[in-house]
């Protein structure tokens, strides 16, 4: 909790995690790295012991009031009322969307909204804001991802073509971790195997999802995915999990495989997996 609050007494949860998501919903929709941000907050338990589900039912909501959540800032006013929890609050909103990239205008904007709202100065906002700048653009609150699962990436590259190409060591031992994965889990669970393909390309209506291993063992065909160290699943990924789990063959399952314990949005994804169709496994290599 020390990146988000130092020796700062964090504010109250829920309305900190609605002051977040007020500020990332700002310019119209989540992106990925406000969502990093997001998640990274709640492991640390910088957000008390809430949720990922219950933080996406509330962006969910939030986002009927956007952009400019007129009730939704009344109310922060209400919860958030010692000056130095609401200029925590705005400082770590304002860190987690602008973690990767500038804040843009609307951002910008909202926080100036929220700052009136809490009676604080334009220059009380641009000291806390001054701060954020000098600290400057950080890839700590990100996690690991490879465009090889990216399912918004256009084309039909291998993941051999992917491996050639990277120049991100990141991202090349998420690759490496598929390759060395494939054989290990495909031991460590069944006496006999047949690997059919790897990194194949599953159409789900006009969207793809990449596969990460296709093993055929034990009568049954399992579709594979991986996680390597500091790993974590596209955004995107998600709902396509979800509907490809919902339209399996009768002999088909679904199995991951994590270097580390997931990334706290994957857990929930998890769970909400028919677990007679899907299991998660560590795997470390």
């Amino acid at each position: 909790m020390a990146f988000f609050f130092g020796d700062e007494t964090p504010p109250e949860p829920v309305a900190l995690c609605e002051l977040i998501l007020m500020v990332a919903l700002a310019d119209g929709q989540l992106e990925q790295e406000e969502l990093d941000g997001l998640a990274r907050a709640l492991e640390s338990g910088a957000l008390g012991n809430l949720s990922w589900d219950f933080a996406m039912e509330r962006a969910a909501a939030l986002a009927e009031d956007a952009p400019l959540f007129f009730e939704a800032r009344d109310q922060l006013a209400l919860r958030l009322v010692d000056p130095l929890e609401r200029k925590t609050g705005l400082a770590l909103a304002a860190r987690i969307a602008g973690a990767r990239r500038p804040l843009d205008d609307a951002e910008q904007a909202l926080l100036h909204s929220v700052a009136k709202t809490f009676a604080l100065t334009d220059r009380e906002l641009e000291q806390i804001l001054s701060k954020n700048k000098k600290a400057g653009l950080t890839d700590e609150l990100a996690y690991v991802r490879s465009r090889f699962n990216d399912p918004t990436a256009k084309g039909e590259s291998t993941l051999f073509d992917y491996l050639g190409e990277t120049r991100d060591d990141a991202e090349l031992r998420t690759l490496m971790y598929k390759i060395s994965g494939v054989r290990r889990a495909s031991t460590k669970l069944f006496e006999n195997s047949e690997v059919i393909s790897m990194g194949e390309l599953r159409s789900l209506g006009s969207e793809r999802l990449r596969i990460d291993a296709i093993v055929d063992a034990q009568e049954k065909r399992w579709l594979m995915r991986f996680l390597g160290p500091g790993e974590a699943l596209w955004h995107h990924e998600h709902p396509l999990w979800q509907r490809l789990c919902d339209e399996l063959m009768p002999a088909e399952a679904m199995l991951f495989f994590t270097a580390k314990a997931p990334a706290i949005a994957d857990q929930a994804l998890f769970k909400r997996l028919n677990p007679s169709r899907v299991a998660v496994h560590r795997l470390e290599l």
